[in-house]
């Protein structure tokens, strides 16, 4: 996640008139393999067996009905052997095809496990390579620079900011409705990462998405939705969670920024969802930016299982992107 990260803090910037990309490096290998693409088909037998055929697991780090997993092999080679065989398998049949990558040792865990291996401990951050702490330390510098690694596992998630911190950013810039923008950091929670890099960091919205739409929040608009995101399948989707941002973004002079509650406002007093509509290359998605409400904090706490299931306080949105 954090290559991921860095990845985003670097595009999302630009070079006068140029919007800068950049491609992937080498990331560091590791014991610990992050699987995503999961979802409520999943079992952790399941994720046992597949990857045991790698080597042997030392433990394996997940929650049934998740987005995500991760599996701890004992050696170098196994972890390696399973990241190149397990690539894109189709992990619950041909729809639900698996992303995986090395995961960092240290960092954190689901909330409750609930398959555990008895062996060696995990490495300390210590005792990770010298690289890799590196690594661990040079975040994009809009993240925070602490980590909620030291919560205990089973204690609830009590803010939305910290739930946060647990999770890459996706993509930073500004939403745009009418003539005000709004400044902010879009962290993925759940669905498939690749959702969210081809149609926000490939795309060509640069760093501003422009609300177009309004989707009402009535139960027939909102089953059509659920409908969406059944037939899309976890590989299809991503649930993202927006966040002010103090970064802002280059703007045409007719557009100001203001202050991410104002959206939200928006959005209660008019009882609906913005609809975004997001072009990359052949890819088209839709983006459903939703205000703190019932429906959105369902599908918050289906993607985040640990966060505290009363709504947060705090100003966000909750964006669900779904491939066309």
């Amino acid at each position: 996640k954090q290559w991921y990260q860095r990845r985003v803090a670097i595009t999302a910037g630009q070079m006068g008139k140029n919007v800068l990309k950049i491609g992937y490096g080498k990331g560091v290998m590791s014991h610990r393999i992050w699987v995503g693409g999961l979802g409520s088909w999943t079992k952790a037998s399941e994720l046992e067996k597949e990857f045991d055929r790698f080597g042997k697991i030392t433990k394996l780090d997940f929650n049934e009905g998740d987005y995500h997993a991760y599996v701890m092999f004992e050696s170098l080679d196994a972890a390696s052997s399973a990241l190149s065989g397990m690539k894109g398998y189709p992990l619950g049949g041909p729809d639900h095809r698996i992303t995986v990558d090395f995961a960092d040792p240290g960092s954190p865990e689901h909330s409750n496990s609930r398959r555990k291996y008895d062996s060696e401990p995990m490495r300390s951050d210590t005792e990770c390579s010298e690289e890799g702490a590196k690594r661990k330390s040079s975040v994009s510098k809009s993240s925070p620079k602490k980590r909620s690694a030291s919560k205990s596992k089973n204690q609830k998630v009590e803010s939305l900011s910290e739930l946060c911190n647990r999770y890459p950013i996706a993509w930073k810039g500004s939403i745009v409705l009418k003539t005000n923008a709004f400044s902010v950091k879009l962290y993925l929670v759940g669905g498939d990462p690749a959702v969210a890099e081809k149609l926000l960091v490939n795309s060509s919205i640069g760093s501003i998405i422009r609300v177009t739409q309004r989707l009402k929040l009535e139960k027939q608009k909102l089953d059509q939705l659920n409908q969406k995101l059944v037939s899309a399948g976890v590989s299809g989707h991503c649930i993202l969670v927006a966040m002010t941002s103090t970064q802002t973004s280059e703007l045409p002079e007719d557009i100001q920024h203001r202050p991410l509650k104002h959206l939200l406002q928006y959005f209660i007093q008019k009882q609906a969802a913005g609809i975004s509509t997001l072009e990359a290359n052949d890819l088209q998605g839709v983006l459903h930016t939703f205000p703190p409400c019932d429906f959105s904090q369902s599908k918050l706490l289906k993607a985040a299982p640990s966060l505290n299931p009363e709504p947060s306080k705090e100003d966000y949105l909750v964006m669900i992107l779904v491939k066309e």
